[in-house]
């Protein structure tokens, strides 16, 4: 059996979602600007040659997408409220979900979130591997030290930003991994659930024995909400491959973001009309 894994980082540009993102958004705008045009008494030919008419149409992209992004993760909000009343937060478990400070008032986090679908996939994966888990959110560098000393955690997710040799503790601080580089601090398994570009070692090299390394070690480069939703969708459906039909499984996972941000942005259009 090969031991090559599929890898997961970005190392090219997306270009199928770059081109179903621009099909979706070229829909979206131009139901907008008949809107606009309509409730202006514009006709197309007279809005072409509105001064800074370009300058305008970019606005109204921006906008467009800010507000679809922000109703997606609303929404997923919303999933992950429901989901969470039946999941131990904050509390000591086998397996923990690190995720970073909720840091509201950064424009930054509104446009890159320390997490999206991914969390909720993170989630129902551990629950088919009928795994003790909890959820800490808010982390601080107190409670991640706290985290780390404890030796009845015994694997531990890191979730959000960060590199190679750190992570995000919110938008100001990075903790460098070699804080941990003691003894004291032992975990069978760390998965860094986030960027691993830049130099350093990474926490898995000084907290993880050396013959669980090979299963956690992560991989050099950049990820997204994107590729961190392909790799869970693909440890599931590993997990769920005696269903009836594979095939429709994996189609299902492939849809699954892609229906959150349709629904998403049908929202954001009819909340525009509404403001119209």
């Amino acid at each position: 059996m090969s031991d090559n894994k599929k890898s997961y980082v970005q190392k090219k540009i997306d270009y199928v979602s770059l081109i179903l993102s621009g099909i979706l958004y070229s829909i979206g705008l131009s139901l907008l600007m008949r809107i606009i045009c309509k409730l202006f008494n514009f006709n197309n030919f007279e809005l072409s040659y509105i001064p800074l008419s370009i300058l305008f149409l970019f606005f109204v992209i921006i906008i467009v997408v800010l507000i679809s992004k922000l109703f997606n993760f609303w929404l997923v909000e919303l999933i992950i409220y429901f989901k969470l009343k039946s999941i131990k937060i904050n509390k000591p478990a086998n397996t923990v979900i690190i995720i970073g400070q909720i840091n509201f008032n950064k424009i930054s986090y509104w446009i890159t979130p320390n997490y999206d679908l991914d969390l909720l996939l993170i989630i129902n994966y551990l629950r088919l591997k009928n795994t003790d888990f909890s959820i800490y959110r808010n982390v601080t560098v107190n409670i991640l030290d706290a985290i780390m000393l404890n030796r009845k955690i015994k694997n531990v997710y890191l979730l959000g930003h960060g590199m190679r040799h750190g992570f995000k503790i919110d938008s100001d601080i990075i903790l460098n991994y070699c804080r941990y580089d003691n003894t004291k601090y032992k975990k069978d398994y760390v998965y860094q659930i986030h960027c691993n570009n830049g130099y350093g070692k990474s926490l898995v090299e000084y907290v993880v024995p050396k013959k669980n390394q090979k299963d956690c070690l992560p991989e050099h480069g950049y990820m997204s909400n994107i590729t961190i939703q392909h790799m869970f969708m693909d440890k599931i459906i590993d997990i769920e491959e005696n269903h009836k039909s594979k095939i429709l499984l994996k189609f299902k996972y492939i849809l699954l973001p892609y229906f959150l941000w349709i629904f998403s942005f049908i929202i954001c259009v009819l909340f525009l009309i509404w403001i119209f």
